[in-house]
């Protein structure tokens, strides 16, 4: 049996969670992990899946944090 982790819903549910805390409208800042890593882009793809379709919502900027999934 292999595991399998899908980042992009995991970045989906996450944002989907921000945009109910905030009543669909408020002020974000994206902790992305590792740069260029295979993790990061799937979450953030799938932050910004929801985060665009809500224009209340403001993303006011993006660092890195540099947090890892399991490998």
């Amino acid at each position: 049996m292999k595991l399998r982790v899908d980042f992009a819903e995991y970045g989906a549910t996450g944002a989907k969670g921000i945009v109910d805390v905030l009543e669909g409208r408020g002020n974000v800042l994206l902790v992305r992990g590792v740069k260029g890593s295979g993790n990061d882009k799937d979450t953030y793809d799938g932050q910004i899946s929801v985060l665009r379709d809500r224009p209340e919502i403001n993303i006011v900027g993006e660092v890195n944090g540099n947090w890892s999934g399991p490998a």
